[in-house]
């Protein structure tokens, strides 16, 4: 798992699964990769302060 309880607190890890299933469904509808969702899920850990953004960009992407 990529986010454990020892390094995460609930609701941050209630949020990188919300994230994951709104990779999963854009995967699942052909709209990214599965090297695109590993990148997503990269730029996820590496960036906090961008999370939202990414949210919206991907949210954007499922809604087209």
């Amino acid at each position: 798992e990529l986010l454990t309880s020892t390094r995460a607190r609930p609701e941050e890890q209630d949020q990188f699964q919300d994230f994951k299933t709104l990779l999963d469904k854009l995967k699942g509808n052909g709209r990214i990769s599965p090297e695109q969702w590993r990148e997503y899920v990269g730029q996820w850990q590496k960036s906090p302060h961008d999370r939202d953004i990414l949210i919206q960009r991907l949210r954007s992407m499922s809604a087209t």
